[in-house]
């Protein structure tokens, strides 16, 4: 059997030495686009990369990144991926998100073989995909909701940290309007620099990590548009899935909100807190 691994699989990660000085490299050049090197920074976290560096993708929590991946993994290797993992730290039993563990896709930050994050993201497809705020919204209260219900170790610090900020009771709040406007609350003082960290990815807003203003995506996913973004992702990369056409997740979410989501108070707290993502991606409040 021919050797494959150096075309394949990436070597080890850089040293965290390395990735400052990429960090550094970029800052220096386009850091004045941005509005602080924290934002720099943060946008630059999270890139998946494929060895044949034909694309990059910034998973953006709640947007079916899972199947996103899913879909990108097919098309980059011809086969689907259908480990499975379980963890009690993690409420997902998707392997996508250790493809880069794996050394099969691998980190921007993280890469050996580039001298400039610019340089990469300028000649590969900028994929993102994207989901309507109030659902996406709505989706992420769930899963922290759930992730208390399980008695889950993930999130467990924002879970506290919701409490001591918003007085959000877990015996009480969960799931109900009261506490989907304290939860609410928390992202807008968590965006704010308020929580001396920056806001989960699970629910900050999309625009934190796609920045249509500085690295416009090529090819844009919409939850809602699953069959299109398989579509402008596969006419975009040159390339088609063999089997069954892998779908973004789009679950009874989209169509299950609470009555009291209309509401003019739950209306005016999630366009304070998502009005960019609204305006960015032609979806209405």
């Amino acid at each position: 059997m021919e050797k494959t691994g150096s075309k394949l699989f990436f070597d080890r990660p850089v040293k965290p030495a390395n990735r400052s000085k990429l960090l550094e490299t970029s800052y220096a050049s386009i850091g004045r686009r941005f509005e602080s090197r924290a934002a720099h920074d943060l946008f630059f976290q999270y890139i998946f990369t494929p060895k044949s560096n034909a694309w990059a993708y910034s998973p953006v929590g709640k947007t079916g990144t899972n199947s996103a991946l899913a879909l990108l993994f097919e098309l980059e290797f011809g086969v689907p991926l259908k480990t499975t993992v379980s963890s009690e730290s993690n409420l997902s039993d998707s392997a996508l998100h250790l493809t880069m563990f794996a050394g099969v896709f691998r980190e921007l930050l993280a890469r050996t073989d580039i001298i400039s994050l610019a340089d990469y993201l300028d000649n590969a497809i900028r994929i993102a995909t994207v989901r309507n705020p109030t659902g996406r919204a709505w989706s992420s209260f769930r899963y922290i909701c759930k992730s208390n219900k399980l008695g889950s170790p993930q999130f467990v610090d924002e879970r506290i940290r919701m409490t001591a900020a918003t007085g959000f009771d877990w015996e009480e709040h969960p799931f109900t309007q009261e506490g989907f406007e304290r939860f609410l609350d928390y992202v807008e003082l968590s965006v704010s620099g308020y929580a001396g960290r920056p806001p989960n990815a699970h629910w900050r807003p999309q625009w934190w990590d796609i920045r249509p203003d500085i690295y416009p995506p090529n090819v844009v996913g919409r939850l809602e548009a699953a069959d299109k973004f398989e579509k402008d992702l596969c006419e975009a990369l040159g390339k088609h899935p063999k089997g069954t056409g892998v779908r973004l997740n789009v679950n009874d979410e989209m169509a299950s909100f609470p009555e009291w989501m209309t509401r003019s108070e739950v209306r005016s707290r999630l366009i304070s807190v998502y009005g960019k993502d609204y305006e960015a991606f032609g979806y209405e409040p």
